[in-house]
């Protein structure tokens, strides 16, 4: 078990009131924090891979490098780093999806700006 020393804010939160609480994290034996978050670990795949990737063979490097996660996590990723312009996911058919990371002379249309 670790033991934490936190800051809370206990009141609303336009007052300025904080105690400290003390709290206690416990780790299963065996696992261990993630350290690199999803995203950042999605952005390394596409740098290794030269920026395109299809979901199906992003599988693999993520669990190496991240872990286990869940398919809600992936396109939660996924959606946050495409609404940062940071890539672009499309559908090559109705279950593979295509993942590229955007370079500066790229630029794809949002829904409804045609």
């Amino acid at each position: 078990m670790l033991l934490y020393n936190v800051a809370i804010n206990e009141n609303h939160p336009k007052q300025n009131l904080f105690k400290s609480r003390l709290f206690l994290l416990h780790m299963s034996p065996g696992t261990m924090w993630k350290i690199m978050p999803l995203r950042s670990c999605i952005l390394a795949v596409l740098d290794k891979r030269g920026g395109v990737i299809l979901e199906s063979d992003l599988e693999l490097p993520l669990k190496e490098m991240y872990g286990e996660y869940s398919e809600s996590e992936l396109n939660r990723a996924l959606m946050g780093l495409e609404n940062q312009g940071l890539i672009h996911v499309s559908w090559v058919s109705k279950t593979k999806r295509r993942i590229q990371k955007i370079r500066g002379d790229m630029s794809f249309l949002g829904v409804g700006e045609d």
